[in-house]
């Protein structure tokens, strides 16, 4: 998964997700392979997805809202919680394919699910 997963992005890409996350697609994915060893479910949801393609058809940009869903293991001193925001992406066209040079995670609510 994680070769897909770069694949996705330029060779200069960079993530921002505050002071969550702030580098590079190979430490996000590590980042985000870390804290799913601790988490038994997630459920990730996308709507009113964006997109605006230049005159150029070699550039673009993306934005979508974004529902995630946590249920960490009991054992991880995390709760559940609800987080919602929006994703802000600009693409660059490389040959046949699209890539993301930028991401940018605006978060707009995080609620406290309880025990679980």
């Amino acid at each position: 998964h994680e070769q897909q997963f770069l694949g996705l992005w330029t060779k200069d890409a960079l993530i921002d997700f505050g002071v969550r996350y702030r580098g590079d697609p190979a430490g996000f994915f590590d980042s985000v392979r870390a804290n799913r060893a601790a988490t038994i479910a997630m459920s990730h949801h996308l709507a009113n997805i964006r997109v605006q393609i230049d005159g150029d058809f070699q550039r673009a940009a993306s934005s979508c809202g974004v529902t995630a869903v946590v249920i960490p293991d009991a054992h991880s001193g995390h709760r559940p919680r609800m987080v919602r925001g929006n994703y802000h992406d600009r693409w660059l066209r490389r040959g046949d394919d699209w890539l993301i040079q930028h991401r940018r995670f605006e978060k707009v609510l995080e609620v406290d699910l309880g025990h679980g």
